[in-house]
């Protein structure tokens, strides 16, 4: 639950607060909380440790609103710690799946993939979403984009989604789970954390918890169609925003 990434803000995160101030006075984010996991391994395992288990949770919810064909090929966009591509390979015999993360990231889904006993039908490619270049292979009829947005720019957002309509099919769909503020279920707790997790983002990465409003939008503009939010039980103040290529 959220008390996870609670610890983990508080225990590893705040050492990276040094020069808040300077951020709230400027307007430009300080830090890469990315590129600073790939120089910790420790902190790295740590982090996809905690999101793993928060997968656990979700996953049941995110399987069952795609209800995707036994053969489905899978595109994980910043996989990390590889649970949610490892529970679809599972719940899905012939399936095959892509994970994209940077290298560091992939080692953790390495793991995960050969410890759920279905490293065999699938494949890490590192990929910067950073920069979103061009992804390989596809094209893929499902794609992955769980909890990656709120850590980069709208132009960035825009960038990855352009590149993840492109590598899937015609009628591909996409899934994209977002924190999103204002969500209906939230607790105002849950609420008060987002707002101090947005507040991380923005100083870390450049990022944010963006809207839902936001996100549908980048997903139009890329060609997405037949756009929709679900809400998630298990995380009230999370969403499955799920699309579809025209």
């Amino acid at each position: 639950s959220y008390a996870l990434v609670v610890e983990f803000v508080m225990d590893i995160l705040q050492h990276l607060w040094a020069n808040l101030e300077e951020t709230v006075w400027t307007g430009r984010p300080r830090g890469d909380f990315y590129a600073w996991l790939e120089e910790y391994p420790a902190q790295r395992a740590r982090f996809h440790a905690m999101l793993a288990r928060l997968a656990g949770a979700l996953a049941p919810e995110l399987r069952a609103l795609l209800d995707p064909a036994p053969g489905v090929s899978i595109l994980d966009v910043g996989a990390g710690h590889g649970s949610y591509a490892a529970a679809l390979l599972e719940a899905l015999p012939t399936a095959a799946s892509t994970l994209l993360d940077l290298p560091g990231a992939l080692e953790q889904a390495g793991n995960t993939l050969t410890e759920r006993g279905v490293a065999g039908r699938a494949r890490c490619q590192p990929w910067d979403a950073a920069t979103a270049p061009e992804i390989e292979g596809g094209p893929y009829d499902v794609a992955l984009v769980l909890s990656l947005l709120h850590g980069f720019t709208p132009a960035q957002n825009a960038a990855i989604l352009r590149r993840v309509h492109d590598a899937l099919a015609p009628g591909g769909r996409i899934a994209v789970v977002e924190q999103i503020l204002g969500a209906e279920g939230a607790t105002p707790s849950g609420e008060a954390f987002l707002r101090l997790f947005s507040l991380n983002l923005f100083h870390g990465q450049g990022g944010q918890v963006w809207g839902q409003e936001a996100i549908m939008g980048w997903l139009a503009a890329a060609g997405f169609g037949e756009i929709t939010a679900y809400p998630l039980v298990a995380a009230p103040t999370d969403q499955v925003i799920m699309a579809r290529r025209r």
